[in-house]
């Protein structure tokens, strides 16, 4: 079992007190009154939850303003929360509500790419709720599930055939919109942004990253801000020229071009002396996986 969240206590409320104190605010917030909360599922079935009202409070402004004000929900001490593609989902709420009566959230495995789209969400929804000291340890995990699943591809260097990997395929344009919803300054935003950086810096790659930038209202400047700070990792090596994977922190190769395979393809020079490069890590004149020279 996996947790995360345990060494980053919620700001100034239950998480982070002394025993005495413990006892004396935070026990009667689990022992007050409670709340109906109702999620709108698939084939317009509901799922409802009887929570303390005073945890989710609070903790979150969101809830406060609808259980204590004026509104209806405040008078019936209900609400039924419609589905949100992107934000509200069963998962998302569940996540929520163990992480705020617990610190932290327990997944049964390491971070792998299937929760790419969950932790964008879960984003969203603590956006929502008004809960922004979970950001960090969100975008953490985030980048633990991007980090832990590259995909392989096959190529040749000097003859010889060689795993690369690459990531930037399992962020998807619409990760980059769901994001791009986030208030500026995210850390999920930045995380989506310096996931794509290593395929903007290639020429071929650069073309569809241009593109997405004009689709994504907020994306480019987000990508802007990853790629400024990437090139300051930029040096020269004895053939290539590296660059620091903002994403994993390896040395990556930088590239006019890249292969349609998705090898890195650094500038090799083709031992001619008349000074042109190959494009993939072949060198020039030979063959990739993928049929390209």
């Amino acid at each position: 079992m996996y947790s995360w969240g345990g060494n980053q206590p919620l700001q100034d409320t239950i998480h982070n007190v002394t025993p005495d104190a413990f006892m004396s605010s935070v026990v009667p917030l689990y022992s007050g009154p409670q709340v109906t909360i109702r999620l709108e599922v698939e084939d317009d079935n509901v799922r409802e939850y009887k929570l303390p009202k005073g945890l989710l409070c609070k903790q979150s402004p969101y809830f406060a303003a609808m259980f204590e004000g004026k509104f209806r929900e405040g008078e019936e001490q209900a609400v039924t929360l419609p589905p949100m593609e992107g934000v509200i989902s069963v998962r998302s709420f569940e996540t929520l509500v163990q992480y705020l009566h617990l610190g932290f959230v327990v997944y049964p495995e390491a971070a792998s790419v299937k929760e790419i789209d969950h932790l964008i969400e879960f984003a969203r929804f603590v956006d929502m709720c008004g809960i922004t000291q979970m950001n960090d340890t969100i975008s953490s995990r985030l980048r633990e599930a991007i980090r832990g699943t590259p995909q392989q591809h096959q190529c040749h260097r000097w003859g010889t055939p060689v795993q690369t990997t690459s990531r930037e395929s399992h962020v998807t344009i619409k990760h980059i919109s769901a994001a791009a919803a986030l208030p500026y300054g995210h850390p999920v935003r930045r995380i989506v942004a310096e996931t794509v950086v290593g395929r903007y810096l290639q020429r071929e790659e650069g073309r569809h990253w241009k593109k997405v930038c004009r689709e994504v209202p907020g994306f480019g400047l987000d990508l802007l801000e990853a790629t400024q700070d990437t090139m300051n990792t930029v040096h020269a090596g004895q053939r290539d020229i590296h660059f620091q994977d903002p994403i994993t922190h390896h040395s990556s190769v930088l590239d006019g071009k890249t292969c349609h395979c998705a090898c890195p393809g650094p500038f090799l020079d083709n031992g001619n002396g008349n000074g042109n490069w190959g494009n993939c890590w072949s060198g020039a004149g030979a063959e990739c996986a993928c049929g390209r020279k």
